[in-house]
């Protein structure tokens, strides 16, 4: 997963729950905002890929989650609103994997280019060993292509040991929470 020229994360949100516990037990929650080229945003038609590393740069998951729509009803897949603001993945069932929802709002509206992305995953290997705090974010709505060129953004959280955004685990590494 790579992002060329990534554009800044705003208001980055990552939290592991059930962490250290049993492996493909976790629960993610990854929320944040960038600004891209107006309408240059379809992960319908691209996928939506995202990467955590640490403080080391080394990966510590990553997920990539395809294109396209549901091919039968409740299936994984992506929708969209009427207006083409608004992209949904969904897999209740967790048929394709750990990653139960994503949504994805085109706010130009209040922001030319203003991208808002929240991933939900549930019972998967989201382990994040607190010795590797702080961690970095990388998120790529679209595809390989996508990321090469640019549309895409990142995060280091405690970058140059400033203290916001920052990460933080509870006292017996249960939760592990960026923001």
């Amino acid at each position: 997963l790579t992002c060329g020229g990534a554009v800044l994360v705003d208001k980055p949100v990552l939290r592991v729950a059930r962490n250290g516990g049993v492996p493909g037990d976790q629960r993610l929650t990854l929320r944040g905002e960038f600004l891209l080229a107006p309408g240059s945003l379809d992960p319908r038609a691209a996928g939506f890929r995202f990467k955590v590393v640490d403080k080391d740069g080394n990966p510590v998951f990553q997920r990539a989650i395809g294109r396209g729509d549901p091919l039968v009803k409740n299936g994984p897949g992506w929708k969209v609103n009427k207006k083409g603001t608004r992209w949904v993945y969904r897999d209740g069932k967790a048929v394709a994997g750990d990653i139960l929802r994503i949504v994805v709002i085109d706010r130009s509206s209040n922001a030319p280019g203003l991208y808002r992305f929240r991933v939900v995953g549930r019972n998967g290997d989201f382990d994040v060993p607190v010795a590797g705090l702080p961690l970095s974010v990388v998120v790529v709505p679209g595809g390989p292509a996508e990321g090469s060129d640019g549309f895409c953004g990142s995060r280091t959280f405690n970058a140059d040991g400033d203290p916001r955004p920052s990460c933080k685990a509870s006292p017996n590494g249960a939760t592990v929470t960026c923001r």
